[in-house]
Formats: structure tokens, sequence, C-alpha cells
């Protein structure tokens, strides 16, 4: 049972590493936690220079405040709308607020560098809904979506670290605006050639089929699968009741 479970999961992680799609939205999302760990640090440092630890305290909040409001306004139009196009929309967004910052920076105005944060880190907030509703879009199988989650939880905690290492080197080496340039230029592409549709020809791991998957372990005889029911029976319930239906 063991060996079967670990096969299981080497195929699953193969077969990940083998939709391009994915392989796609994953790498976008580790150079977007890198860049948005990076313009924080970058700031705080900005502003702390500019005013000391209050100034870095109200800018951190000013940034912070805009990006609350928003979150839920992002996450609603990624549920209802293409979230390929949120996801691309706000990556433009973070970039341009990046360079900005990085311009007005270099030309000595920290309350256009302190506004121009605020967008950077505002335009951040759509990337993490839009994510969400592309992986399962794109995935082929349950199984390579449960890849996909436990890749992007090792991918964004390397991320965070690679983020302060960076940060810090470039603040040595050519200061803050450094930071902000490097940030900007970043390239992000997280659409895979088929938009938000499974690349394997399936409709990826999303409404019914999810669904119906859901409904197949529900029903199934094996007193053994008592964890996979259970993760069913949740399924089911996000699924409107089970009866697929959803808000």
């Amino acid at each position: 049972m063991a060996g079967d479970t670990d096969n299981r999961r080497r195929s699953a992680f193969r077969s990940l590493f083998g939709n391009t799609a994915l392989v796609r939205v994953v790498v976008a999302y580790a150079l977007f936690i890198v860049t948005e760990y990076s313009v924080w640090i970058a700031m705080l440092v900005y502003a702390y220079s500019r005013g000391g630890p209050t100034v870095a305290g109200l800018v951190a909040l000013a940034q912070l405040v805009p990006a609350a409001v928003l979150a839920p306004i992002a996450a609603a139009a990624a549920d209802r709308r293409s979230p390929v196009v949120l996801l691309a929309g706000g990556y433009l967004a973070q970039a341009a607020g990046m360079a900005a910052t990085a311009a007005v920076v270099a030309a000595g105005a920290p309350f256009a560098a302190y506004a121009a944060a605020v967008v950077a880190s505002t335009a951040v907030t759509t990337t993490r809904p839009a994510q969400s509703a592309i992986i399962p879009s794109v995935s082929a199988t349950p199984d390579q979506l449960t890849a996909a989650n436990v890749v992007v939880s090792w991918v964004e905690a390397a991320a965070i670290t690679t983020a302060g290492l960076l940060t810090g080197a470039l603040i040595a080496l050519g200061g803050v605006t450094s930071v902000f340039a490097a940030c900007a230029s970043v390239p992000r592409r997280g659409r895979g050639p088929a938009g938000d549709r499974a690349p394997s020809g399936g409709a990826g791991v999303t409404g019914r089929s999810r669904c119906g998957g859901a409904r197949r372990h529900r029903r199934g005889p094996s007193a053994d699968d008592a964890p996979a029911k259970a993760a069913a029976h949740a399924r089911l319930a996000d699924c409107g009741g089970g009866r697929g239906r959803r808000a």
C-alpha cells in the first residue's frame, strides 16, 4: 500500500512538470513572491532612511489599507470573470507601479515614491485569487492539482527567503532604486497557451468534473479510503450541497 502511494505521488509530480501551462503559472508565482517581498522590504528601508520608524510605520500602513480594501473585490472578480485577465492585468499594474517607484526614488521625491509604492502593493492583491482560480483549470487531474498546491507552498517559502537575500544584495550594490528597477523588469507570464483551459484536452479540475469526482469518492465502497471520502465531502459542500451547484 505504501509503495503504491509513493508511486502515485511520484507520478503526480512528473505529470505536473509535463504540464507546460501549469509550470508557467507556478514559475510566474515564484517570481511574483520574490518581487512582492523585495519591494516591500526596500520601501520600508527607504522610508526608515527618510524619517525613521514613524515614517516607516506610516508607509507600511498606507500600503496595507488599500490592499486590504481591494482584496475581497479582486477575489470576487477572479471567481466571476476571467482569472487570466485579472492575473495579467495585476502583473502589468505591479510592474508599472514598481517602475514608477524606481523613477521617483531616483528623482528624490519621497512622497511620490510612497504613492507609487501604494499602487504597486495594491495591485499585488489581484495575484493570489487569480492564481487560485487558474491552477485548477489548467490541472489535468486531481492528483496533478494536489501536486501543484504542494509545489506552490514550497515555492512561496523559498521565494520569501530569496527575496530577503536579493533585496539586501541589491541595496548594498545599487541602493533602493535598483530593487524597484530590477523587480519592475522581471518577466511575469502566468498564462498558458490554452488560456485558462487544461492543456491536455481536458476541462481542468474544476466545476462539474471536480464535483463528479467527489461523488464517486463519497459512494466508494472501500472502508480504507476514509481520508479521500472526507475530502470528497468537503468538495461536495463547496459544490453546493452535493448537487454541483456553485454560488
